[in-house]
């Protein structure tokens, strides 16, 4: 996709097919059509590699619980609350446990390993959930709200 403005041509991949856009329809309309898809999703996918990848480039605990977070929520700069916590299936949630234990024995050998993921960290189901998938959907989200001008 060229930006939000001008006419573009877009391709996605939907379902391992992919779906040329020959409408020429104006960037700014598929633009806020992705945007709308985006924030109305509310399963995110959260690989193993994209796991290891954030814990290996972590120096802090805050470094990949802030991490795991910007992935099940890529705008979550503009969040001021969130309510609840995103849910994974117990396998991927063990996994990002013991990355996190394992994570804490080296960095933070003085505190309860895993500590800060296990307060703060996504909730695991034993439900039919997917593996690798977030899910926000039981997650109540605060946005900031933009400042009124003001004569």
């Amino acid at each position: 996709m060229r930006g939000y403005s001008g006419l573009t041509s877009v391709s996605r991949v939907f379902k391992n097919k992919r779906v040329e856009n020959k409408s020429r329809v104006p960037g700014e309309i598929l633009g806020l059509f992705f945007l709308l898809i985006y924030k109305y999703n509310k399963m995110i996918p959260l690989s193993k590699e994209t796991i290891d990848k954030i814990f290996d480039e972590a120096k802090e605990q805050y470094d990949y619980t802030l991490a795991l977070y910007r992935i099940a929520f890529p705008d979550y700069d503009s969040i001021t609350s969130i309510d609840g916590h995103p849910q994974v299936s117990r396998t991927t949630g063990e996994y990002i446990f013991d990355k996190a234990i394992a994570f804490d024995k080296i960095h933070h050998p003085n505190v309860i390993n895993g500590g800060l993921w296990l307060n703060k960290g996504f909730s695991s189901s034993d439900s039919k959930m997917k593996d690798w998938i977030v899910d926000t959907s039981t997650c109540k989200i605060k946005y900031y709200e933009p400042a009124k001008e003001t004569i």
